[in-house]
């Protein structure tokens, strides 16, 4: 991205802080501290992930306390792997340190406030969007109301029957948690019957399913905008967003299925037109 800025016009400039030179030779040593930094974190994470449930323990038993293994590890100097792990810690904190001293002076970052602007009283990193508010704090979780429940019924039927009959899951019903969309696109990549993993043995059984997942099919509102805006997720992310927009502030929504993603650009596209 900063490289993107070399493409200014330099001559314009009635004082520029560096000369188009030195604005190249900075970035290019500010890209290779970067690339530092995240091979020091691949070789942290790979390394990391060796660890065994021996490493939190010595000769008296697992380590006491959630930081207590890391502490002894350290202190334990050794030379063989969890000694490397240690090193690799300490390897990519520095390298962390030195790419955030280089990148500092070209990055401003503005602080929000600590509160949401139409919740005075509630802190911005605790709010659930939509979420209803109970002793200032967001622990309550959406409520799926109306013609929006009758899928969600059908799902939990469908998979509590696939559970007890062979232990196993249907993959493409946890879409459905996310958004209508999610569960349609999951459900026409896949097979038309559930994952083999998921099957029951006997055909009887496999029937029983399907005949949940058909009615579920036809109780979703695949044409109907509005009422795939009814899914009570993205209804609160929808409402939210619009919501920060109106106060004029940014949001950045993360969500796990690319349709999902696909269906609150439309969703809420359709309510800022609105």
């Amino acid at each position: 991205m900063l490289e993107r800025f070399e493409g200014i016009n330099w001559h314009a400039a009635r004082r520029p802080l560096l000369s188009r030179t030195e604005f190249v030779s900075e970035v290019s040593t500010l890209a290779g501290v970067l690339d530092d930094a995240r091979a020091a974190a691949l070789r942290l994470d790979r390394a990391w992930g060796k660890l065994t449930p021996e490493s939190a323990s010595d000769d008296s038993g697992p380590a006491v306390g959630s930081d207590g293994w890391w502490e002894a590890l350290k202190e334990s100097h050794d030379e063989g792997f969890a000694g490397q792990v240690v090193a690799q810690v300490e390897s990519t904190r520095r390298a962390m340190s030195a790419a955030e001293g280089l990148l500092r002076p070209w990055v401003l970052r503005h602080l929000k406030s600590r509160h949401l602007p139409d919740r005075p009283d509630v802190e911005r990193r605790l709010v659930l969007p939509g979420a209803a508010i109970k002793g200032g704090r967001a622990d309550a979780g959406l409520e799926i109301e109306g013609d929006a429940l009758f899928p969600f019924l059908l799902a939990g039927r469908a998979q509590g029957l696939v559970q007890v009959l062979s232990g196993g899951r249907i993959p493409f019903v946890e879409g459905l948690a996310s958004s209508f969309e999610a569960f349609l696109e999951t459900r026409s990549k896949g097979s038309e019957a559930l994952d083999e993993d998921a099957l029951p043995s006997t055909d009887q059984s496999a029937d029983e399913v399907g005949w949940y997942l058909k009615h579920l099919n036809d109780a979703l509102p695949v044409d109907d905008r509005v009422r795939r805006a009814s899914h009570p997720k993205i209804r609160a992310t929808v409402k939210r967003a619009v919501e920060l927009w109106k106060a004029g502030e940014k949001a950045l929504i993360f969500c796990h299925y690319h349709a999902t993603g696909r269906a609150l650009r439309q969703h809420i596209s359709a309510r800022l037109d609105a």
